[in-house]
């Protein structure tokens, strides 16, 4: 019940409806991402995560946090992983890359 009464804040409604703010759309991916890179499944963590930031590139902040889990496990033979970011942002901004419109005006 007191998640509910977060959506009601003027904060939140000023947020997404007024300025047109989507930040929890890229936390969701980000928090999917952090879930993966915990139990031990890179590869997808980092597939949420270039989804994340595909969306917001605000989500980079989080990039130093997945550079210390590696270190912390001494897991140095998949950091080749980490450039799968990149690909997985690519296909989801494909869609923009061929529309005739601009989001600038």
């Amino acid at each position: 019940m007191p998640y509910t009464l977060v959506l009601a804040l003027p904060t939140v409604i000023l947020n997404s409806s007024a300025w047109g703010q989507a930040d929890s759309i890229y936390t969701a991916w980000l928090m999917v991402a952090l879930w993966h890179l915990l139990n031990h499944q890179n590869n997808r963590a980092l597939v949420f995560f270039g989804v994340a930031l595909a969306f917001k590139l605000q989500a980079i902040l989080l990039l130093p946090f997945f550079f210390y889990v590696y270190w912390a496990r001494h897991d140095y033979r998949h950091w080749y992983q980490l450039s799968e970011t990149v690909p997985m942002k690519t296909c989801v901004s494909r869609p923009s890359l061929f529309s005739k419109t601009t989001s600038v005006k």
